[in-house]
Order: C-alpha cells, then structure tokens, then sequence
C-alpha cells in the first residue's frame, strides 16, 4: 500500500496538482508549467519518500490513540516542504534581481515624487 502511494498516487498528485496549481498561483504563464513538472516533480517525489517512508514506519508502530496526533505533526513538517517548492514553482532566475529592483524603483519614486 505505501509503495502505491508513493509511485503512484504522489507522482500523480504532485504532477497534476500541486506543481501546477503553484506555478499559476506564482503568475507564471501557463507554459511554464510543462517545465516546472519536469524540474520539480523528481525532487518532490525524493523529499515525499524521505519524509513519508519514516513517518509511515513510525505512525503504524505507535499505539492507536497516538496515530493521528503523529500522523498530524509530520503533515506539518511536511506542508512547510511542500510550501517550499510551491514558492519556487515559475520563478525566473532573474526573480531576485527584479524584486530588488522592483523595490529600489518604488522608494525612489516615493521620495522623487
């Protein structure tokens, strides 16, 4: 069961969802996604199977009362994960440079206007 979730079901889901659904909320135009898939999707699947295979040896070895509270601390740890490639997801490598840029040119505007 572990192992189809995570050759099956994660590749799935991160390719149809969570990488597309980050890069358009990041405003990257809709043919970056097909880029994003292919630069992000191995890397999520490494970090999912780090994080996921221990968490899943260690939820089903506790007792049952303690399962869901487990089960929910390593779901954080895990979103903070997610939540990190989600911010990476249709950045241009010049991004930065522009944000600082972007923000020189508004406080220069701010005290020249």
């Amino acid at each position: 069961l572990i192992l189809m979730e995570q050759f099956v079901a994660c590749p799935i889901l991160f390719a149809l969802w969570e990488i597309p659904a980050a890069t358009v909320l990041n405003r990257a135009p809709l043919d970056r996604i097909p880029y994003e898939i292919e630069h992000k999707l191995s890397e999520m699947l490494i970090a999912n199977a780090k994080v996921w295979t221990v968490a899943n040896f260690l939820i089903y070895n506790v007792p049952v009362q303690y399962r869901v509270g487990i089960s929910n601390v390593i779901d954080i740890f895990w979103q903070s994960i997610v939540s990190n490639f989600a911010a990476d997801c249709g950045k241009n490598p010049d991004d930065e440079t522009y944000l600082v840029e972007g923000i020189a040119f508004v406080t220069a505007t701010g005290i020249n206007g």
